[in-house]
């Protein structure tokens, strides 16, 4: 191919027979191609723009979501407890700690903790001296383990966990107290589940430690409870303890509880038992804590009202068309500053009156006006809650004048219905019907049982549903919903760039196909005109040889 004015190869040096600037020509030529390649390339940027303002958009929503409607999180709102905060005082705390929730009666409970749960457990205590690297051999160690049931270490022994029998294998004079922990830990045994058999270590179900400061070999059971039975060698059964406890409760009522655990809930109270101690009583004073429900309640309005005046603010943004991306040619004449300004005016309107965002913005506003069934209170000003309708702002959620304290009032007074405004979900009765609606098919009946699952639902419920449809489930980010499929997911791999949907991801790769066709043909059309030309230097370099003969014999005859 003739890449050069003359056949020059690479190199073009066009004008040198005609004059003429052959470059300038050719691109003033081409520049109707190069038009269209950098309109496309302005499209193509408008649409990865939108692409970016609508992943900034989800990592917004996925960050609320992710505060306030995911079970994990500590300011999760979508279930009953988030309204029901207490703080609770205990006099000893060495001995219990406790926490409140649901359930709970604010008052001074008394706790005895007369006994901890403890696992089935065997000690032998060692020699002074022993070390984990002390051999079995040495001094009285043979005979102190033989007082949990050791016999003879050297024959191996077999150890009962509930209904699992584990075989320790034998060991030698050489052996160490350090060998014996681990050759009790790593004992097999088959497990059959499921029609399958696998092999389950023994410390599975036991912890077996020496200490090298106390002198304690000891093998206890992993879970606690008179339930927990353990047989080493020929020993007898040795069983855990259940933890026990005596309360009096705020109204006077007195009770004995027996739990296998040290850590358990009782009407709405969750024990934490630290240490037994029979010969005193540790008062537990419950107190609602209104204000840190509060908080976490006002803490989701200002991230929600964020969230939404920054979605409006992009959804009412006036475009400002004459300012379109800058072409590669416009930045080089640009300062650096220049182009920050210039793009910041460019990307205004591009998600004004975003279908996918309008839709979402009024399905989460809707979640506030329509009535819960059964939940005993409903949104609005009595609370001292209301929502804005000012066209900036609209769909915010705001406290009205002296609303706060309304609110805490409510919380206070009438915690189960704001909890059931909020957080109510549906009956399993509802939700079958559902279920059974879309076995049939029926859109109709689809339709009326979606519709009585939301008259169902709690506020924060009906909303979690909405964020889950539009950004996924709580902690993820690659999933189906209609923003991050809209955003992300790429259908359209196709030579021609004609399949695939209408996501942003297939509209670059369109907008790709054809910046790559566009350039192609400039291209073809370029070489084109260069080696026209060239052919156009050539015969020109011709006349001018001509020219010179013909001037040279005239002149030669004078």
């Amino acid at each position: 191919m003739v890449n050069g004015v003359g056949g020059y190869g690479g190199i073009r040096m066009g004008g040198l027979a005609t004059g003429l600037d052959t470059d300038d020509i050719i691109k003033k030529m081409l520049a109707g191609q190069q038009a269209k390649i950098d309109k496309t390339k302005q499209e193509r940027q408008q649409i990865q723009w939108k692409q970016e303002m609508y992943r900034d958009i989800i990592k917004d929503v996925k960050d609320l979501q992710n505060t306030y409607f995911d079970i994990m999180s500590k300011d999760n709102l979508s279930t009953g407890k988030a309204f029901y905060d207490y703080e609770v005082k205990s006099s000893n705390e060495s001995i219990i700690t406790a926490s409140a929730g649901q359930g709970a009666i604010e008052g001074n409970y008394t706790v005895k903790v007369e006994e901890l749960a403890m696992g089935a457990r065997a000690t032998a205590t060692l020699e002074n001296d022993t070390t984990k690297s002390t051999k079995l051999s040495t001094g009285t160690i043979a005979e102190q383990l033989k007082t949990i049931g050791v016999e003879d270490y050297k024959a191996g022994f077999e150890i009962k966990v509930g209904d699992k029998t584990f075989k320790v294998n034998g060991l030698s004079d050489d052996s160490t107290v350090g060998d014996l922990v681990n050759a009790i830990k790593n004992s097999e045994v088959d497990i059959v589940t499921a029609g399958k058999s696998k092999k389950v270590k023994l410390s599975n179900y036991l912890n077996v430690s020496f200490s090298e400061i106390t002198k304690d070999f000891v093998i206890e059971t992993k879970e606690t409870g008179e339930a927990q039975k353990m047989t080493i060698g020929t020993g007898s059964e040795i069983k855990g303890q259940d933890a026990k406890i005596t309360v009096t409760t705020p109204q006077g009522g007195t009770g004995t509880v027996e739990n296998a655990k040290n850590n358990f809930t009782l009407d709405g109270i969750t024990f934490n038992l630290r240490s037994s101690n029979t010969g005193e009583t540790v008062n537990l004073n419950v107190t609602k804590d209104v204000d840190k429900t509060f908080d976490r309640f006002k803490g989701f309005i200002d991230k929600y009202n964020s969230l939404v005046e920054n979605i409006k603010g992009k959804l009412t943004e006036k475009k400002a068309y004459n300012y379109k991306p800058l072409t590669e040619e416009q930045k080089k004449e640009m300062k650096e500053n220049d182009i920050k300004n210039w793009e910041e005016k460019a990307k205004q309107g591009i998600l004004r009156n975003d279908p996918n965002l309008e839709k979402m913005l009024r399905e989460l506003r809707g979640t506030f006006f329509a009535s819960v069934d059964g939940a005993g209170e409903s949104f609005g000003r009595h609370i001292g809650l209301d929502t804005t309708n000012d066209y900036k702002t609209a769909g915010q959620i705001k406290f009205t004048e002296g609303g706060e304290e309304k609110f805490k009032k409510a919380l206070l007074e009438r915690p189960d219905d704001i909890m059931n405004l909020f957080t109510k979900k549906p009956d399993k009765v509802i939700l079958d019907e559902l279920e059974a609606a879309k076995s049939s098919g029926n859109k109709e009946e689809i339709a009326k049982a979606e519709k009585k699952i939301y008259d169902n639902s709690g506020i924060f419920t009906r909303m979690d549903s909405i964020l889950r449809k539009y950004v996924g489930a709580p902690g993820t980010t690659l999933n189906s919903s209609i923003l991050t499929k809209y955003a992300n997911k790429q259908n359209d791999y196709s030579l021609t760039g004609t399949s695939g949907s209408n996501n942003l991801p297939d509209q670059i790769y369109r907008k790709d196909s054809l910046i790559k066709k566009l350039d192609q043909k400039l291209r073809e059309k370029e070489e084109k005109l260069y080696r026209q030309f060239a052919a156009l230097e050539k015969a020109m370099t011709k006349y001018n040889a001509q020219a010179g003969w013909l001037s040279q014999q005239f002149g030669g005859g004078m």
